[in-house]
């Protein structure tokens, strides 16, 4: 911005500028030193001095006097403008004082009361645009009456600017503007990351930058234009430049705090406690001392201030070098907000004038900068945690695997164990005893078979088979595995299916068995008198596809309203009772959900308490017009004893038990036996014997039951495997596949399970 200057009486010849581009006032102008003076007919009367314009007093010379920070004085100024009809108006800029300003001997604008004693003068700091009276003539004169009784920086310290009003008006519009736009981002920005540490990620770094951001938003607003201050009325003087200094200090101890969590190798905690303790103490001086006082230590402490940011920027050099996440963000927008540091004190100082628009985009620049590194910071967060998350789903399928298969394992041998005793003409209180013990085996093996299914779901693996089924069909036979319970309980059990039904629809018929079978079991359960009806309805009929409402409803205890959704929890039933008096682990629900969910359906759930319940959800399932393929039957295979006699099995297992148990079966099947108790002895074994079948063990020491029957494919593609897996996981099964076996069977296995697929297996390869 240009400035215009004053001749030698203090005239200001502006008549050959273009005050369409506001200029600055500057030069040599009369001041009447501990005089106010409102009229310029009474100036003969007073003495003057010749002193720059602008300027502060300390260091100015009148005659033999240097000028004191505190005093007061009229400046004389008179303006020749250019002959044209024109309205002008000035800014005048931060005064850190009490000022009134007269034109023509009229008082144009004031900021605080002008005084000549302390108890006369009150202080105001508000930056203003004032519009010059029309003279008629090119000539205006000006008497600016300022007083200072506080501040240690007496006097002008920014040059009035004059321009035609609404360029004026422009210039003074735009500086606050970046002030307001500034404190805005700042304030958001701030209130984000302060939401993020609360509700997010608790890093002490992004704690303190949301504070820092908070802090110096308020410098902004609070000082320069003091926006805040104009909208709030009689707001105190004395608490706002104190505040004013308070949040400039607080910024640095924010900011040093915020660069120490942020890079705590890099970063001395010795010079941040001493950045810290320099800053209380400025903040302290600025709470109890004279206002005259504290003021003083500013320049001081910016100086400590641009060592502070120096050595901010080394940190960040150093963290670059360490190749720390984010430190080239953080070093740029470091050494952005040094350069603008220095300039403003360079302003402060009289070095250099403000540049409003170079300050408020080295801040945003800043800013978002330091809002790029967190975010980087936030983002490499998320993402270690995510593989952290995904290796602990990792290792918590493996664990489950695990502890499947070292849970199946012994619970074989006693089904297996149970079984045999049962065959040997027990004693009648015996055969009640080996039933329980059966009966409670198989509930174990459920609850295995629960938490695995639950797993697969949780962790996304589990996939569907689509077949074409006939679902009426295959909800009869579900619906009568169920009515050995219902008549013990003497509950009537219903099934309803609508005609329109299709007869070939793509569904994993194991998966909707299971939905299905968690419907009708939680029914009973709940049921103690009534009854318990499946229903399948016919929504909507497409030439490619039918949508299906299926329900089961009972007339059990009910549910609480306030417990509905609770219920399709993890490992959660309506209340504690109902675990103790009804059983189970709060899963199947869970279960059903979650395959329902790969369906794109919802389960839904009505209820009242002491009437009953009924859950239903919608599906839409693609019609088929293959043939159907048939469902197994959970029902009594007949075997053929013969396919079995006199044939040669080698048994490969390393469980002692478990061999046993298996050896007595093959044995009494007619079965000739050889055993091994791991994978290279079974290849060594196939290699110099003759066998028409391989039982296999998956999980052997020395070699499994993958590598062993792989081997074993090669050089006799026509012995058929099978394997003995104690484990469920579906990339098992696929592996199982992949090794060339033939089928297998599942621990704890049910003998007569185990006779049905050698005697399948025996009789294909016949």
């Amino acid at each position: 911005m240009d400035r215009a200057t004053t001749l030698p009486t203090g005239v200001i010849d502006l008549r050959n500028f273009d005050l369409r581009d506001p200029i600055g006032i500057s030069g040599q102008v009369p001041l009447y030193w501990n005089e106010l003076v409102s009229d310029v007919n009474e100036l003969q009367q007073h003495s003057a001095w010749v002193v720059d314009f602008p300027a502060l007093w300390q260091g100015q010379q009148i005659g033999d006097q240097r000028l004191d920070p505190r005093g007061y004085g009229t400046y004389y100024l008179e303006l020749w403008l250019p002959q044209n009809t024109a309205h002008y108006s000035l800014i005048i800029q931060d005064l850190s004082m009490a000022y009134a300003l007269y034109q023509d001997g009229r008082l144009v604008t004031s900021a605080g009361k002008v005084g000549v004693s302390k108890i006369e003068y009150k202080p105001e700091w508000q930056p203003k645009t004032i519009d010059l009276y029309p003279t008629g003539s090119d000539t205006v004169r000006l008497l600016l009456q300022v007083s200072n009784f506080h501040a240690s920086r007496g006097g002008l310290a920014k040059p009035i600017i004059i321009g035609e009003s609404d360029a004026v008006d422009r210039i003074y519009t735009s500086q606050l503007a970046y002030e307001l736009i500034l404190t805005g981002c700042l304030v958001m920005g701030g209130l984000f990351f302060l939401g993020l540490y609360l509700f997010g990620r608790h890093e002490p770094a992004i704690l303190f930058f949301s504070l820092f951001c908070l802090v110096f938003g308020y410098r902004i607003i609070g000082s320069g234009h003091h926006a805040l201050q104009s909208l709030i009325a009689d707001f105190p003087w004395w608490l706002s430049i104190r505040l004013e200094y308070i949040s400039l200090y607080a910024s640095v101890c924010l900011f040093s705090q915020f660069v120490l969590n942020l890079y705590p190798n890099e970063t001395s905690k010795l010079v941040v406690k001493v950045i810290l303790g320099g800053t209380a103490l400025f903040i302290l001086s600025t709470i109890f001392l004279p206002v005259y006082q504290f003021t003083q230590m500013l320049g001081p402490y910016f100086i400590a201030l641009i060592a502070a940011f120096a050595y901010c920027v080394w940190v960040y050099v150093q963290a670059w070098w360490n190749k720390r996440h984010g430190s080239m963000y953080a070093l740029m927008s470091t050494v952005v907000v040094l350069l603008v540091a220095t300039y403003q004190i360079l302003d402060f100082f009289q070095f250099l004038d403000e540049n409003h628009a170079l300050s408020f985009w080295g801040y945003i620049l800043f800013f978002f900068s330091q809002s790029l590194l967190l975010s980087h910071r936030f983002a490499y967060s998320l993402k270690k945690a995510k593989e952290r998350a995904e290796i602990a789903s990792e290792a918590k399928t493996d664990f489950l695997a695990t502890i499947s298969h070292e849970i199946r394992t012994p619970l074989n041998a006693i089904v297996g164990m149970a079984h045999l005793v049962l065959r040997n003409n027990p004693r009648a209180d015996q055969i009640k005893n080996l039933e329980s013990l059966t009966f409670s085996a198989e509930n174990l093996t459920s609850l295995i078979n629960d938490i695995l299914d639950f797993n697969k779901i949780e962790s996304g693996s589990l996939t569907l088979e689509y077949l074409p089924v006939d679902l009426a069909s295959h909800a009869t036979k579900i619906i009568k595995g169920y009515f050995g319970e219902s008549d013990l309980k003497k509950i009537d059990l219903g099934l309803s299916v609508d005609p329109r039904l299709h007869s070939q629809l793509l569904v994993d018929p194991v998966r909707i068995a299971q939905v299905l079978n968690n419907l009708i079991n939680n029914a009973l359960k709940f049921t103690e008198r009534g009854r318990v009806d499946l229903e399948i309805a016919v929504v909507q009929d497409l030439p490619d596809a039918q949508v299906l409402e299926v329900r089961v409803a009972d007339t059990g205890i009910g549910i609480h309203k306030e417990k509905m959704e609770q219920i399709f929890e993890r490992f959660t039933q309506a209340s504690s009772s109902t675990t103790r008096e009804f059983g189970g682990t709060g899963l199947g629900l869970s279960i059903v959900r979650g395959i329902l969910s790969i369906y794109g359906s919802q389960i839904h759930v009505t209820s009242q308490l002491g009437e009953g319940s009924t859950f239903s959800f919608v599906i839409k399932l693609d019609k088929s017009f293959e043939t159907v393929v048939s469902e197994p039957e959970v029902v009594e295979i007949t075997v053929d004893l013969n396919v079995l006699e006199g044939k040669r099995v080698l048994l490969v297992e390393d469980n002692v038990m478990n061999m046993v148990i298996a050896e007595e079966f093959l044995s009494r099947w007619g079965m000739q036996l050889g055993k091994a108790t791991n994978g290279e002895d079974a290849i060594e074994l196939v290699q110099n014997q003759e066998f028409d079948l391989v039982l296999m063990d998956l999980h052997m020491p020395i070699m499994d039951g993958y590598a062993a029957s792989r081997v074993i494919k090669r050089e006799f593609p026509a012995l058929p495997i099978v394997a003995l897996t104690a484990s469920t996981i579906a990339e098992q099964e696929q592996e199982i596949r992949q090794a060339g076996m033939d089928g297998y069977v599942l621990k704890p296995f049910h003998p007569k399970d185990l006779q049905a697929k050698l005697t399948q297996v025996l009789s294909e390869v016949a």
